[in-house]
């Protein structure tokens, strides 16, 4: 059976783990003492990025959880559909997959039941389908139709746990960002069960507002679609300025998100009276934003009136010094790493699966082109110790390369930064001051607010 532990499922965690890790530059975790322990469960994410959300439940939880995924990434009879049978995800059916197909579900959901009846765990996303911004979609009701068909079994005397799971993104696509995965307390659904057995439509609509409710202060949720842009620009504009006003401490993504949430709800709370002024608003943030881009900056150069000249001196010679491994990291990694991009920015048109896939053909192609260059020091030396540190050095080197390149990028930004300032360039002014006037209105309305 299907909820029953798997070699094969434990094998592929062990294999990803490295590189999903690698993955990301930072992995935060909050709310896991909510997760409960040997009771039946179904985990509840917002759906934000494809492949990479079920991989952030799977690698920040200890059960072999069973999913619920899309049926038409089921299509093909052949490999691939058996390798998902055996990672233990199950297809779910939509209308845009055929009325017809609908029917299929009531098998799936039979298997989910006895899921659940085993004291296993499913995870299902509520939303459906994942979505490239940042707010909640309308959440259907899968969830609560599967947890009220399996207390309707007869014999089952148990109470079903929803964990409702938010997951962040710094970026959706690029490796070496941040993600944030917070589990929220659970919700029994023993109390809608109830409600159920006099009025099927009130407990599946009270179950899923709860949800909603409950999900929502786990992620990023930017409800107000008209001013979407700006409220994405004054994260990245404000963030730090409200750390410190929430005197928060340091500047980290826990600090950040926190800030970020307040910011959101700041401006939600000033737009129920003032709507109309904050559309005036958002032509002044989408003007800088588009500003900086077009300058090829971004805004945290703005928020110094220069850089020390005497740092970037010493930043450079240090540059110069580790030059040799980043070169070293470059000849040894640079063309798998190329083959992916090119065919992920060729291939894949939606950005949400672009670091699903970036994560699924590396590792199959960096582990294939390290044997290959394992094979080729053998014929070099035949010093067992010299290959060895060759091969360990291909993907620490590699990560090392990475992090200098983006390491290399801040410093050239803040030296040209400081060469346009230094010459009074005439977008750099206007783009300083015109970020001040941002951060005062904002500082205005903060001001009104809290």
């Amino acid at each position: 059976m299907i909820y029953k532990w798997s070699k094969f499922y434990a094998a592929i965690k062990l294999y990803m783990i490295f590189p999903h890790r690698l993955f990301y530059k930072t992995i935060i975790v909050n709310g896991k003492e909510n997760i409960p322990k040997n009771t039946p469960l179904i985990f509840a994410p917002n759906h934000q990025n494809a492949l990479m959300d079920p991989l952030a439940i799977i690698y920040t939880t200890k059960q072999q959880s069973v999913f619920l995924a899309r049926a038409d990434i089921f299509k093909s009879e052949g490999l691939t559909t058996r390798f998902l049978k055996k990672a233990k995800i199950l297809p779910i059916y939509r209308i845009r997959d055929g009325a017809n197909t609908l029917k299929k579900n009531e098998k799936i959901f039979d298997i989910t039941v006895e899921i659940l009846k085993n004291n296993k765990s499913l995870v299902l996303f509520p939303e459906a389908r994942h979505n490239d911004k940042r707010y909640l979609l309308l959440l259907k009701k899968a969830i609560p139709r599967i947890a009220f068909k399996t207390m309707d079994t007869e014999g089952f005397d148990k109470d079903i746990k929803i964990v409702p799971v938010g997951i962040y993104y710094s970026n959706y696509s690029n490796i070496r960002t941040v993600l944030q995965i917070n589990y929220g307390k659970p919700i029994s659904m023993l109390e809608y069960y109830k409600i159920y057995l006099n009025n099927q439509h009130e407990a599946t609509v009270s179950f899923t507002e709860e949800l909603t409710k409950r999900l929502k202060p786990l992620m990023l949720d930017i409800s107000n679609k008209v001013l979407y842009r700006m409220y994405e620009g004054l994260r990245t504009i404000y963030y730090e300025k409200m750390i410190k006003l929430l005197k928060l401490g340091k500047n980290n993504q826990r600090n950040k998100f926190t800030a970020d949430k307040k910011i959101i709800d700041i401006l939600d709370r000033y737009a129920e009276n003032n709507f109309s002024e904050l559309e005036k608003f958002k032509e002044k943030v989408v003007i800088y934003l588009k500003g900086v881009k077009d300058a090829k900056l971004r805004n945290w150069v703005f928020n110094k009136e220069k850089y020390s000249w005497f740092g970037m001196f010493i930043n450079y010679l240090i540059i110069l010094l580790l030059m040799p491994v980043h070169v070293y990291g470059i000849i040894n990694n640079y063309l798998p790493y190329k083959i992916i991009d090119l065919i992920v920015k060729r291939k894949v048109k939606d950005i949400q699966f672009h670091s699903s896939f970036k994560i699924v053909i590396g590792i199959i192609a960096f582990p294939v082109y390290y044997l290959i260059m394992f094979f080729i020091i053998t014929f070099i030396t035949d010093i067992w110790w010299l290959r060895l540190a060759y091969v360990v050095s291909l993907p620490l080197s590699g990560l090392f390369a990475f992090e200098f390149m983006i390491w290399n990028r801040k410093i050239f930004a803040k030296l040209r930064y400081n060469i346009l300032v230094l010459r009074k360039n005439k977008k750099i002014i206007k783009f300083k001051k015109l970020q001040k006037e941002i951060i005062n209105k904002m500082d205005e309305i903060v001001k009104k607010i809290m």
